[in-house]
């Protein structure tokens, strides 16, 4: 039996604001004892006894963490870049068509949390053999409270004695008065996200019941393109952004008759919420000092600040650099409505102080009308973008290791404490050639400092 482990990497996780926003979201938050939940995901994957190279499904932005994470690693892996977010239907659909036909897909989120890896591990691998003559073989977990953070799955009979289910229908997240009355049910589990399905199964039922979106994608597989030395698999964006988004639980799940369900009896936490995250023992919950007078509540401080709260309890904490987040318990679904809000109030909801790039990273230090201040860090062997500015200037400080400026058809080598100007439309880059980390100030200075102010003329990444 070969198992081919299909990892869904694409959700921005908005319920984990503000420390989760879309360049950076909560599969790749560093807070579980110093890995993400990606991470933790990958590593569980070298436990299993028999198991072949993974197929990731994630967004074209997300890439370079990917390939950052697992490059030290030195893990064989397929990669396919979605364009734009189409819901599991269709990252399930493209990983099975890449596929061989002999395989049984093991579907699994990027984003869970398990505490015993190695019960998690034997479960999976005891029920492979059990998923014989089923289209499709879901795992679900016993509810420990009535959390309005996950799906349900309503059973309709056991099989005496083997942890397998008969499955009635789906119950999506509920309200908190639902969700009590579902917990004191014994006929209900949650909704894992895990799946294991054949490859053909998984591509005629999704033929079949979502068709549409598998005619969609068949045209988007005509005019992919793929670098077959890397295992990158990318999509033409015009094509692709024809596809409906739709979950497989929708399109499918709910209208085939031959599925089971499992049941995945072991500590289990999706991270879909703050209610959830806070439930992590491993989670690193704050790198400053909380002070409590007549009350009790979590809080998370990415910052170190110190955190006071007096006469109040049972509120949720979240602070980072810019934003700070302060919140009931058990309010999580609310948040998804507060994020609604502040779109419409045209809030800069994604745009982060911190952000990952390809070539490294950068922190916004300061921002005002009339210049703004940032700290980038360009990896070892990596450079930015040849590029120029519309609107800006900028003047780099290099504050530890080696650069080389090009600067309009010059090359200039650089040490700490040295800098240099870059006027506006002067065509430009700053690499780093060293083994070791170049650290730059940047200030810019002009009438618009976005990053949408950037015209590349030539990008080692792929990005226009």
């Amino acid at each position: 039996m070969k198992i081919r482990p299909i990892i869904i990497c694409g959700g921005i996780g908005e319920r984990l604001w503000p420390l989760s926003r879309k360049n950076l979201p909560k599969q790749f938050l560093n807070i579980f004892e110093g890995k993400s939940l990606f991470e933790l995901t990958i590593e569980r994957l070298s436990k299993f006894k028999k198991i072949l190279d993974p197929i990731i499904v994630t967004s074209e932005e997300y890439a370079f963490i990917i390939k950052d994470i697992l490059e030290p690693k030195k893990l064989n892996y397929t990669l396919l870049l979605e364009p734009d977010s189409k819901n599991t239907t269709t990252a399930i659909y493209m990983a099975a068509k890449v596929s061989n036909k002999d395989e049984l897909l093991l579907i699994l989120p990027s984003d869970h949390f398990i505490a015993n890896v190695n019960e998690f591990i034997k479960i999976l691998e005891n029920s492979f053999s059990r998923a014989n003559h089923i289209d499709w073989f879901l795992y679900g977990v016993k509810p420990t409270n009535p959390s309005t953070s996950f799906g349900y799955i309503e059973l309709l009979k056991n099989e005496k004695d083997t942890g397998l289910y008969e499955i009635y229908k789906f119950v999506e997240k509920p309200d908190l008065d639902l969700a009590n009355k579902l917990f004191q049910s014994e006929n209900h589990l949650w909704n894992s996200g895990i799946f294991l399905v054949n490859t053909d199964v998984a591509i005629a039922s999704i033929k079949k019941y979502a068709t549409d979106i598998a005619i969609e994608c068949d045209r988007a597989f005509k005019q992919m393109t793929s670098d077959f030395k890397n295992k990158i698999i990318r999509f033409d964006h015009n094509v692709f952004s024809k596809i409906r988004s739709e979950s497989i639980d929708y399109s499918v799940l709910e209208n085939i008759n031959n599925i089971k369900c499992f049941l995945l009896n072991t500590a289990w936490n999706d991270a879909g919420s703050w209610d959830e995250v806070f439930k992590i023992e491993n989670l690193d919950k704050s790198k400053g000092k909380s002070y409590q007078i007549n009350g009790a509540n979590k809080i998370f401080s990415q910052e170190g600040r110190t955190i006071a709260t007096v006469g109040v309890k049972d509120l949720m904490i979240v602070d980072t650099k810019d934003k700070t987040l302060i919140t009931r318990e058990n309010n999580s679904l609310l948040l998804k409505q507060l994020i609604k809000k502040m779109l419409k109030d045209k809030s800069q909801l994604n745009i982060n102080y911190y952000e990952r790039r390809p070539w490294g990273k950068f922190e916004i230090l300061y921002e005002s009308e009339f210049f703004k201040v940032k700290i980038l860090e360009i990896f070892p062997k990596k450079r930015i973008s040849l590029q120029y500015h519309n609107k800006r200037s900028e003047h780099w400080i290099i504050v530890s290791g080696e650069a080389i400026v090009h600067l309009n058809g010059k090359e200039i080598m650089l040490k700490a404490s040295n800098s240099i100007d870059i006027p506006k439309k002067s065509v430009h880059f700053i690499a780093n050639q060293t083994k070791k980390k170049l650290v730059v100030v940047e200030v810019m200075m002009g009438e618009y400092f976005g990053e949408d102010d950037i015209v590349r003329l030539e990008d080692l990444y792929g990005r226009k």
